[in-house]
């Protein structure tokens, strides 16, 4: 989709008072980070306001703002400075902190008065790192923005660059209904559904499945046009050789690959310098890969992968082929992980996340080294209920170390909570997974590790297809004790009671319990300081079953 939507960010921290608003409110300001998903659009977002702004800025990306000279690029200094990628420089480093306390040496150097920056959000060290800005910005003024998915309209707008209005509206409606509209809010992953849905004419099961077919129709493409004359290699085997440079590409921090021999450009590697492939490789294919849309061109000669996001999912499925050919998962995952702690490097953990989601060898490594991973980049519904069950225990013992997502605030809620992160990890509920998050739910104490996890389960049972909502009927007590728990935070208490009345579904019972809960909340009989629960009443009562007489008397 090369058609551009203007982008809305909020400001992380906020609290009640952060709205959403157009990223060039913020060109005032003297320093931002911008924090979002892969394939959110951080990039182009931050391409289109460097544009914006003309001669008085200038976009470079981190690699190369940390690694060249600052005497080649004088325009550096006395301009606003747009860093892409921070997290593309964590890749390998035993100390996260290391790649920031590089760009900030070098902003120092500069006297940068005036920067942003752009990071994952996965890969966003909340606190640490905004400190560590704080010290090399303007009167320590760094603000912390996440960019907001599309909106209703933002995704219309899209759709209508490929489809006719009638027919996006369609397909919004049957994405829904298929299980995937929380894929339609990234830029990246609604062009791959929308890719592969009209060149393949039918609708994928999963995640893993648009990955996988948009993947093949970009080498599909590039075979038909070599059709003649060329020979030409299996698609299997040229998404094989793709993976293999991709897994090169992040594992060893390799910027971009040359496909001609006679090049020489030192920080690119030729393929023909490759001098022994892996079993499953040929030459042919590692040279066809190059060609396809899976790669895009990188400076004057070189090819890299043409999105991050894709660069991970083609490493892990290759990968998980070579341990499903003998190569211990053990091994693999070790060179994944940091020494230190064994769990998963930052910058890997979109790979190691489509490597659980392949290869069930590796599953059990990776739910321990990065449970939250291995849910929010990859794609857990081919989990057996066992590995599920798994996954549910490492995250309340993850829980136990920090937020598991985002910047806890004062009130218990945490920041990173949103639609996308609780749709990648629905397929954890289930019916054999609905003893383990009764348990969670009857576990009650106040410490914040357990309440995080509480959090967790809620925003996840929060968006479970209507279809599976019968399985959740035994759960109704256990959310309704937690909307009424006065030891719970509000953010807690409010969205046991969203489930609570979503879980409900025989009408009367909902009006009645929900009538029993907001006489309680009047007499004072449960506590609802900030009236969130009242509120939430409110909205599901009024007016059919609590008439504007009852309210106004």
């Amino acid at each position: 989709m090369s058609f551009y939507v203007a982008r809305t960010c909020t400001e992380v921290g906020a609290g009640a008072a952060s709205i959403s608003r157009s990223l060039d409110c913020f060109r005032d300001r003297p320093a931002y980070v911008l924090l979002g998903d892969p394939g959110s659009g951080k990039s182009t977002a931050f391409q289109k306001e460097q544009a914006a702004l003309g001669d008085a800025a200038v976009y470079v990306s981190a690699r190369d703002f940390i690694t060249l000279s600052v005497a080649s690029y004088p325009e550096w200094r006395g301009h606003t400075l747009f860093i892409d990628g921070l997290d593309e420089m964590r890749a390998g480093t035993t100390d996260m902190r290391s790649s920031l306390d590089e760009v900030r040496g070098r902003l120092d150097q500069l006297g940068c008065r005036s920067f942003r920056i752009s990071c994952r959000e996965a890969d966003w060290l909340g606190a640490n790192d905004l400190r560590s800005l704080q010290a090399v910005s303007p009167e320590s003024q760094v603000v912390v923005l996440r960019l907001d998915a599309l909106n209703d309209d933002d995704i219309a707008e899209l759709l209508s660059e490929h489809l006719v209005l009638d027919d996006a509206q369609k397909f919004i409606v049957q994405a829904e209904q298929s299980g995937l509209s929380g894929l339609l809010g990234n830029p990246q992953t609604l062009k791959l559904l929308v890719d592969a849905v009209t060149h393949r004419g039918e609708w994928p099961d999963s995640r893993l499945e648009i990955f996988e077919m948009a993947c093949r129709q970009m080498v599909a493409e590039q075979n038909e046009e070599h059709r003649i004359g060329d020979g030409v290699s299996p698609e299997d085997d040229v998404l094989d050789a793709a993976g293999y440079l991709c897994a090169l590409h992040l594992i060893a921090d390799v910027p971009g690959f040359l496909a001609a021999s006679n090049v020489d450009c030192h920080s690119l590697v030729s393929v023909h310098s490759l001098a022994e492939l892996p079993t499953l490789l040929s030459r042919e294919g590692v040279e066809r890969a190059l060609k396809t849309r899976l790669f895009t061109v990188s400076g004057e000669h070189g090819h890299a992968p043409a999105h991050r996001h894709l660069a991970e999912f083609l490493a892990g499925h290759y990968l998980a082929k070579l341990i499903g050919d003998g190569l211990p998962a053990s091994r693999v995952v070790a060179l994944l992980s940091r020494p230190t702690d064994g769990r998963v490097v930052t910058a890997l953990r979109g790979l190691s996340a489509w490597l659980a989601a392949y290869s069930p060898n590796a599953r059990g490594h990776l739910i321990d080294a990065d449970p939250v991973g291995v849910g929010l980049s990859g794609d857990i519904g081919s989990f057996s209920p066992d590995e599920k069950k798994c996954l549910l225990g490492s995250l309340t013992r993850f829980a136990a170390f920090g937020p598991l997502l985002g910047h806890e605030q004062s009130d218990g809620r945490v920041d990173d909570y949103r639609d996308t992160t609780a749709w990648a990890f629905r397929s954890l509920i289930s019916t054999d997974t609905a003893a383990v998050v009764r348990d969670l739910l009857v576990d009650l104490d106040p410490s914040n590790n357990k309440q995080r996890v509480l959090q967790f389960v809620l925003i996840v049972l929060g968006v479970v297809e209507s279809s599976s909502l019968q399985m959740l009927v035994n759960l109704e007590s256990h959310t309704e004790a937690i909307a009424r728990n006065s030891k719970c935070s509000s953010y807690t208490r409010r969205l046991a009671l969203d489930v609570y009345l979503r879980v409900v579904v025989e009408r009367d019972s909902k009006a009645r319990s929900a009538l029993r809960l907001l006489s309680d909340i009047h007499t004072r009989a449960v506590s609802d300081p900030d009236d969130d629960l009242r509120g939430t009443l409110l909205q599901c009562l009024y007016p059919a079953c609590l008439p504007p007489s009852d309210i106004w008397t």
